[in-house]
């Protein structure tokens, strides 16, 4: 985990176990540069009437979180269809407006210009991300009913052939308390796997995880599903409406397969090719290994 020391933005050390954060709620919070989200939605808004930019290409954009327990306003305050917080316990995240085209910019940028740029969010703001567009997305890592781990080999112009999870943009609101990464995230599981929500009895937050060249950043979750390895292994996944999103999917039977396609990219059954495997992926993938027993409870 060296590698990510300092990405990961609320990791599995803060949830203080599994399933211990139960819900994820979003403030307003600033676009890159500074820019406050009103400002950022006006300046969207003018893209769209002058056919530069498309509503579609609106995303989220990570500003920044209040760890749990530090936060002491109800959130009732904030989202008015927030009903019996009683026990719940939860994380508010500052989320911005983005676009693709933003995204799209530091993506294609190369890694010094893209350290520069971070070099000076920290001098002058002490946020190495000031200056990105730092977009959100939800990954998810699928459990079977045998307790097998499927995660997918991606089929995408940006991070093509990577391992990742199911997994894809939030979907941005102008009101931002109805931002939403569980719904995100249960969305893509049902959109490139064909596995719907009453097929997940449970699904866990296991860390906020950025990616080191453009600190775009997932919320990642693992889905406990009723669903058996035969559905992934058969194909019948394919039939999913966005099934396209993955060359394959790679089911990975215990801690030992995972330890191997985190230390050499290799995937079981095959020692051909070597595979990234995308940041976020990554560290849910190694929060299963060293945590394999309270996922298989």
């Amino acid at each position: 985990m060296a590698e990510f020391k300092g990405i990961v933005q609320i990791g599995y050390e803060n949830l203080i176990g599994i399933n211990r954060i139960e819900d994820i709620f979003a403030e307003k919070g600033n676009g890159k540069a500074g820019a406050s989200f009103d400002g950022k939605v006006a300046e969207f808004e003018n893209k769209i009437k002058e056919c530069s930019m498309e509503e579609r290409d609106w995303k989220c954009r990570y500003d920044s979180h209040i760890e749990p327990g530090s936060y002491s306003r109800p959130y009732h305050i904030i989202n008015p269809d927030w009903e019996n917080p009683n026990g719940r316990s939860y994380v508010v995240v500052n989320i911005g407006p983005t676009s693709w085209q933003e995204w799209r910019e530091d993506y294609k940028r190369s890694e010094h210009d893209s350290d520069k740029l971070k070099e000076r969010g920290l001098n002058e703001y002490y946020d190495e991300g000031f200056y990105l567009s730092q977009g959100l997305g939800a990954a998810v890592l699928t459990l079977t009913t045998e307790g097998d781990v499927v995660v997918g080999i991606r089929q995408s112009d940006s991070y093509d052939g990577a391992i990742h999870g199911a997994a894809g943009w939030m979907q941005f609101h102008r009101e931002a308390y109805k931002i939403s990464a569980r719904n995100d995230a249960l969305r893509e599981l049902a959109e490139e796997l064909g596995v719907v929500e009453s097929c997940v009895p449970r699904l866990d937050l296991v860390g906020l995880v950025a990616y080191p060249k453009t600190l775009e950043a997932d919320f990642v979750y693992v889905a406990r599903t009723n669903v058996e390895r035969d559905y992934f292994t058969s194909g019948k996944w394919k039939s999913a409406v966005d099934a396209k999103e993955h060359k394959e999917l790679v089911v990975l039977a215990n801690p030992d397969e995972i330890g191997r396609l985190l230390e050499d990219g290799k995937v079981p059954g095959s020692d051909l090719i070597q595979y990234e495997v995308l940041a976020s992926t990554h560290y849910g993938l190694d929060v299963m290994m060293k945590n394999w027993g309270k996922f298989h409870k």
